[in-house]
């Protein structure tokens, strides 16, 4: 008989703590999504009470403030900033839009700078309000039938990606752990959706470092590819497959000597390296190569603006054509 007090107080421990751990859950959400929502708005976290941070982001939005708890609200700010696939589009969906749409290209800056530099590269000057009314004014304005047209679509895995790195190393100054950004160089459309657009940024990271050495030991620079950003924000993973190998021993051919011979092995997931035998790695920024879509992934996409026409990607993705003869 004496388990069974013991039993109890266990019981009543437990059921005493249930509260304090759902609370703290509670509180690391409601910060979490105020972080998130500040970062997307301003590319950074501001300072200050929760309240007033919430204020702050409400007036800036919408011109007033909301009503609800600080939980619910955080919540809402977070969703209508940033999240797209079930919501609808968010309003950094509908920002990416007007931005692909007049450029064809999409940026990584905040969302209040992205407004500015689109309404004065549309009229000259920015206008006054709430963020959220000047977006809607370059949508009446930009967009066909004035509206943000956007359909979920499944990006099937195998679907290559081309890419561009932004920083430029070499197998004597890289080391381990070292982050290279990239960025897509061309959109990936599945049927009439902008699925990933130019422009979207990932982080490739430095697995495995081997600088020449002597007796022609090759340099050699191993890259994992991190994941990319779809056009709504979805985080697609990318890596190898057998066809985009393919496609980069063609493409090593157009790209210049700088990058003349480099290979690409596996695992899954990891670009190895830019080899020159019996000399250090050179890989310039700017360098492109393909990665692949590692398994099938939802996202909410753009749909081809009316009128414009759909590229076809049915021509070879690279052509490569040899030097003409020189005069005699």
């Amino acid at each position: 008989m004496r388990g069974i007090p013991v039993v109890c107080s266990i019981l009543v421990v437990a059921l005493c703590l249930l509260p304090v751990a759902a609370s703290g859950q509670e509180g690391s959400t409601l910060l979490s999504n105020l972080s998130r929502a500040e970062m997307l708005l301003y590319g950074r976290e501001s300072t200050g009470s929760i309240m007033a941070r919430l204020s702050q982001m409400e007036q800036d939005l919408f011109g007033k403030e909301q009503q609800g708890s600080i939980i619910d609200r955080a919540a809402k700010l977070n969703a209508f900033v940033g999240e797209s696939l079930r919501e609808g589009p968010s309003l950094a969906f509908k920002l990416a839009s007007l931005e692909w749409t007049l450029m064809r290209s999409v940026s990584q800056e905040p969302l209040v700078l992205k407004v500015d530099r689109l309404e004065r590269l549309v009229s000259g000057v920015t206008s006054q309000g709430s963020i959220v009314s000047r977006v809607e004014g370059l949508i009446r304005l930009c967009m066909p039938q004035g509206k943000v047209t956007s359909s979920v679509v499944k990006v099937p895995a195998g679907t290559a990606v081309k890419i561009k790195l932004l920083n430029g190393f070499t197998s004597a100054n890289a080391k381990k752990g070292d982050r290279i950004e990239y960025e897509v160089s061309r959109d990936v459309i599945v049927g009439t959706e902008v699925a990933i657009p130019r422009g979207a940024r990932g982080v490739a990271v430095v697995k495995n470092v081997q600088p020449a050495g002597r007796l022609g030991r090759d340099g050699r620079v191993e890259l994992e590819i991190g994941d990319v950003r779809a056009f709504d924000g979805t985080m697609v993973k990318v890596g190898l497959s057998e066809d985009v190998k393919r496609m980069n021993e063609s493409l090593q051919l157009a790209v210049g000597a700088s990058v003349a011979g480099f290979v690409i092995f596996g695992p899954i997931g990891a670009l190895g390296g830019f080899l020159v035998e019996g000399k250090d790695a050179i890989v310039a920024a700017g360098t492109e190569m393909f990665v692949a879509v590692q398994k099938d992934t939802e996202v909410l996409g753009l749909t081809f603006p009316g009128g414009a026409e759909v590229p076809s990607f049915d021509i070879p993705v690279v052509e490569i054509k040899p030097p003409a003869p020189h005069n005699q």
